[in-house]
């Protein structure tokens, strides 16, 4: 747990109850700071309140403590038009991340920041375990699951923090510097809390800001959006070491992976490495996470064998293009829980055929339109959840088989009398999944669940 020895005794407004509120909480606490939190879930809040007794006061603040807090931490993803950024502007409160508090308690430590809209938490595992593999130590943790104050303090100038950031959490940066960014391929996601398109895109292009002589700035470029960010990037007049990442064409400057291939070019040295992907890191999609790692673990000293030899003892991350059971037959089991929009999707439907596609929960403004192209990959479709519906219409017109069966463990029950004898049931989708669960990974494990509970006697 962090400390902040900073705010001792000072007052501290936590807005927001999840994994991120209930970390700064007890960090907060244990730094000797005085705590008020709110949440507008009222239950939520009167069971989390159970656990600190008397420690926090539980409430919005009044206008007496509005002008008494020194700063609020916000969790991610809380709306832009909420009340409480008026009375902070009112009362000159500053919303801060909770990553940002962790590097003001430890200024001296290193960070690698990785964004984009698919594949950060597999690119940021990934970067964790080849350091740790390596010798050199590491940390991991923000949007991935572990809150940035649930890390632990370091006085090591050679340890690195490995932070997966949202664009939630970026909106909320002031100064935060990471040595290592990198950004990863963006595509229209979380409209409806970033109003529009170019407003995402800037909240991910923050990454980048307060970098400065001798960091590196990695981005991939293999969409428009993502080259014309790298063009502005380019434009800075700083000593940033700037890397463009491509898995489509072999870049004249920059790391490329094309067929099983590294390029990477710098300066006047060029090299190329042969190396096999792991199972772990199936798809072409992980071409884009290892090249992003490749060159993020070279700049932090480790030798390019070194992070190939480290690639093969990955182990792919839960509910993220998951293989958790194979059949004698040759029936595979995939748990994609985490793909909560079509691109994700996308990667997993292109990296399989005969798919039973297990898709739906509440749908985003995108659809799934993108897939069409890989409809054809799709044995059988079973629909879940809100965009039951809207999703049958696109798979109807474009011939694709499906039945609609509202909740996932219909969608279980149906393929287990299928019986089919090969291919893929595939959990991906393509919904963010609070029509009828917690959170992706709740989904997950029930798909796991109540697949291994018919499957595996």
């Amino acid at each position: 747990m962090i400390r902040l020895e900073f705010l001792k005794n000072e007052l501290v407004f936590v807005m927001g109850l999840g994994r991120t509120g209930i970390s700064a909480i007890k960090s907060l606490l244990i730094s000797g700071a005085r705590v008020i939190a709110y949440s507008d879930n009222h239950d939520e809040m009167e069971n989390i309140s159970r656990s600190f007794l008397e420690c926090v006061s539980f409430q919005f603040p009044s206008e007496e403590e509005w002008g008494s807090i020194s700063i609020m931490v916000l969790s991610p993803g809380l709306p832009k038009n909420h009340r409480v950024f008026s009375m902070c502007s009112l009362y000159k409160v500053v919303p801060m991340s909770d990553i940002e508090l962790l590097q003001i308690a430890n200024p001296d430590a290193k960070y690698i920041g990785v964004t984009g809209t698919n594949g950060k938490s597999t690119t940021t595992a990934l970067i964790h375990h080849v350091l740790s593999e390596n010798g050199i130590k590491s940390q991991m943790g923000g949007n991935i699951g572990v809150p940035a104050l649930s890390l632990e303090n370091t006085a090591d100038k050679n340890e690195f923090y490995v932070i997966e950031v949202s664009s939630f959490q970026l909106e909320w940066f002031h100064k935060m510097h990471f040595n290592i960014a990198i950004c990863l391929l963006i595509t229209p996601d979380h409209i409806d809390f970033h109003g529009t398109f170019s407003d995402y895109v800037n909240a991910k292009a923050k990454i980048f800001d307060n970098q400065s002589n001798g960091d590196v700035a990695i981005i991939s470029v293999d969409n428009n959006t993502n080259l014309k960010l790298y063009s502005l990037l380019d434009r800075k007049e700083n000593d940033v070491l700037k890397v463009q990442i491509s898995t489509e064409y072999r870049l004249n400057e920059g790391v490329s992976i094309i067929d099983s291939k590294l390029y990477r070019s710098v300066g006047s040295d060029s090299d190329m490495y042969e190396f096999i992907s792991p199972p772990s890191l199936k798809g072409d999609h992980n071409a884009q996470n290892m090249a992003s790692v490749f060159s993020a673990c070279t700049a932090a000293g480790v030798k390019p064998e070194d992070v190939f030899r480290s690639f093969q003892t990955f182990k792919s991350l839960p509910h993220r293009m998951e293989r958790f059971l194979k059949l004698d037959s040759g029936l595979e089991f995939v748990d994609d829980s985490k793909a909560t929009n079509a691109v994700s999707t996308y990667y997993a439907l292109e990296s399989y055929d005969d798919i039973y596609w297990i898709a739906g929960g509440r749908s985003k403004d995108a659809g799934i339109k993108v897939l069409i192209p890989l409809f054809q990959k799709i044995n059988h479709a079973f629909l879940i959840g809100e965009s039951a519906q809207e999703f049958a219409l696109i798979l109807e017109k474009n011939e694709v088989p499906f039945t609609l069966t509202q909740t996932l463990e219909k969608a279980v029950v149906l393929i287990k009398e299928l019986n089919p004898q090969s291919g893929v049931v595939l959990l991906s989708p393509s919904c963010a999944s609070f029509d009828q669960w917690k959170n992706f990974e709740e989904r997950g494990s029930a798909f796991k669940r109540l697949v291994l509970e018919r499957w595996s006697n």
